[in-house]
């Protein structure tokens, strides 16, 4: 079984940028910019959120800014399995007996989801691939998870 991500928060940057410097007089972009994060990157716009310029990405209050959802077919274990977690699943049985499942959280949901996933043999797979997109994505805001 595979997931694949689904969708994720884009920020609308003209207005983050136009109204944050009439706010705060500066652009929420200048720590990003000095740490060469380009803006198209998933992790420009959870950097940005500091709003004091400091791109360091840490677990606070930013991460239920950030939206994420994966879809996948999975077995019925595996779907319920997914219950126990705080992310949010919707499924449909297909014709073959498994389910289409669409995972959606911000992350911090992802955060403790991941570390769960990762130690539940049901569905560790599905969480190593997971785990290996935040990484891809420079979203990897896990300070102590083995490196897959």
């Amino acid at each position: 079984m595979s997931v694949k991500p689904l969708a994720i928060t884009q920020p609308h940057w003209e207005s983050f940028i136009k109204t944050t410097e009439e706010g705060l007089g500066y652009s929420p972009t200048r720590g990003i910019d000095q740490k060469s994060i380009p803006i198209e990157r998933p992790d420009a716009y959870l950097a940005s959120l500091s709003l004091d310029n400091n791109p360091n990405i840490k677990k606070d209050g930013r991460f239920k800014h950030i939206f994420m959802s994966f879809i996948g077919i999975m077995s019925v274990k595996q779907t319920l399995a997914l219950a126990s977690l705080s992310i949010s699943i919707l499924s449909k049985e297909t014709p073959k007996g498994e389910y289409l499942v669409i995972m959606s959280g911000d992350l911090a949901q992802w955060h403790d989801s991941v570390i769960i996933g990762l130690k539940d043999p049901v569905i560790q797979s599905i969480f190593e691939e997971i785990y290996s997109y935040f990484k891809r994505a420079n979203l990897n805001v896990w300070d102590s998870l083995p490196s897959l």
